[in-house]
Order: C-alpha cells, then sequence, then structure tokens
C-alpha cells in the first residue's frame, strides 16, 4: 500500500503516520539512546547494579526496561528517550511500566538539548506531579550509591567519548 494511502487512512481515525529511515547496514538502530545510556551509566557508583533490556515480570509480556539500576533493597526502572515528543503517552507507559514491572520507581532519561529542554517546558505541568525528583538531587544520590529519592526525569549531560575505542 502507498505511504500516501496509509497517511490517509491514519488520518481518518486521527492518527499521524510517523516513519523512520536508518542507514543501513548498521546493526544499531539507535546509537543516541545507547550513548545516553551509557552516559548514565558512568555517573553511578560502582557497587550499584547494572542491567540492560530487562524483561518486565509478567510472563507473555514482550515489554522491557531499556536498563534498571540495582542497590541494597531497591531497583529502580530506566527509560532512555532521545526524541520525546507526545508526553501524555510517555507518561501512559512509564505509567504502566512501572505498575507491572515490580520496580521501586521510574528514571527517565533525556539529553540537555534545545528540543528537549522546550518539549520538558511544555510538558512540565504533567510530569511535575509523576516525576518531581530534581536531577542534581538523583545524580547526586546515585553517585554516592543510594537509592533515588523517588521517580524523576533526569537530564545526562554528554560525556567526551573518545572514537574508536
Amino acid at each position: 500500500m502507498p505511504f500516501v494511502t496509509l497517511a490517509r487512512l491514519a488520518a481518518v481515525v486521527g492518527l499521524d503516520l510517523v516513519s523512520k529511515l536508518y542507514p543501513g547496514p548498521n546493526p544499531l538502530r539507535d546509537a543516541p539512546q545507547t550513548e545516553l545510556l551509557g552516559d548514565f551509566r558512568a555517573v553511578l557508583h560502582p557497587i550499584l547494579g547494572w542491567a540492560t533490556e530487562v524483561p518486565l515480570p509478567l510472563p507473555g509480556d514482550q515489554r522491557s526496561w531499556d536498563c534498571t539500576v540495582r542497590g541494597p533493597g531497591w531497583l529502580f526502572g530506566i527509560e532512555g528517550e532521545t526524541a520525546p515528543r507526545d508526553a501524555q503517552a510517555l507518561l501512559r507507559r512509564l505509567h504502566l511500566k512501572v505498575r507491572d514491572g515490580g520496580v521501586d520507581g521510574v528514571l527517565l532519561l533525556v539529553r540537555d538539548t534545545r528540543t528537549v529542554r522546550q518539549f520538558l517546558r511544555e510538558a512540565q505541568p504533567l510530569f511535575r506531579l509523576e516525576l518531581p525528583i530534581q536531577t542534581r538531587d538523583v545524580l547526586a544520590r546515585l553517585r554516592a550509591g543510594e537509592r533515588p529519592a523517588g521517580s524523576a526525569i533526569v537530564v545526562v549531560p554528554r560525556l567526551r567519548h573518545t572514537r574508536g575505542v
């Protein structure tokens, strides 16, 4: 079916058709997200546990956390978003994963870019109650090997990466 036809059909039911193009043959489809998660992991205290692509603990459920971070007696789900667009859909997804995911809270990782800052400003009324803890507080606790005080949006600083390593 032609793309234009799909777009028209989607519009009829109030949906936007979104498509992505990837350069081939790179097997890593979201290198920016991988870098975001790596930069976040680099600030964690070595005593904390880290796991990637952690399935939710429900039989047959195909969802997973991008990562989890674990300390003594606590576990937080980690979701990395490199280009957040729909705050309501993002919050619904996070609510369901927290409900079903066997975690004490969630950390939503984003980059400090102009587009993300604008998204966060516009979505702030929605996020304020659900993800109330400040980035600096979360990072300070995790650097010390301590449990975050609650769920949060964490703006992850970009670390300098050495190419080819």
